[in-house]
């Protein structure tokens, strides 16, 4: 109710109509937010949070090509965008489209969110270890998952410890990791 609000104050505001936009997805009510999204890149063009936020929405619709665009968009406006960087390296290494991966380029992507966050981070270093796999790099894969799983245990994210592990026992027979689309 206050986003809406904050756009009928304040129609020309770009933030205002992204706010709306996140709140209406995480609402599940992905067209008008796509109608806001698209209202705040037409005020503001190089918002890359726009972006990175048009790519969430288009995952939920299961369109991983169409959230790609909006990733690499994302990134071309702000070259340190991590959670743009990791989220697109996630995709390119588990996605189950076979036309969507890349394991070359998620590790590229994923090394770099792992550099910007000077490795402190479970999340990230779980999606290298899945691009390591992805591009058939499994010593390496292995490695990752592991510290992935000991930063997260020492964080208290047992979810992410133990999505870890599992990669992990994947990773230990030869196989990439797959995710399935939100």
């Amino acid at each position: 109710v206050q986003f809406m609000a904050a756009v009928q104050i304040r129609p020309g505001d770009a933030g205002a109509h992204l706010d709306l936009g996140k709140a209406l997805s995480l609402l599940g009510q992905l067209d008008p937010a796509a109608d806001h999204y698209t209202t705040a890149l037409r005020l503001q063009p190089e918002m890359a949070e726009a972006h990175y936020n048009w790519a969430l929405l288009f995952l939920k619709k299961r369109q991983p090509i169409e959230a790609i665009v909006h990733y690499r968009e994302a990134l071309r406006l702000r070259l340190d965008y991590v959670d743009a960087l990791n989220n697109l390296a996630w995709l390119m290494a588990t996605s189950p489209d076979a036309r969507v991966r890349d394991g070359i380029e998620a590790v590229r992507m994923a090394e770099k969110a792992c550099e910007l966050t000077a490795r402190k981070e479970a999340r990230f270093l779980g999606t290298l270890d899945a691009a390591y796999a992805e591009a058939g790099r499994f010593p390496e894969a292995l490695t990752t998952a592991k510290k992935a799983r000991e930063l997260a245990l020492a964080a208290g994210q047992q979810d992410l410890a133990e999505a870890a592990l599992r990669r992990l026992e994947g990773y230990e027979t030869g196989r990439a990791w797959r995710e399935t689309l939100p």
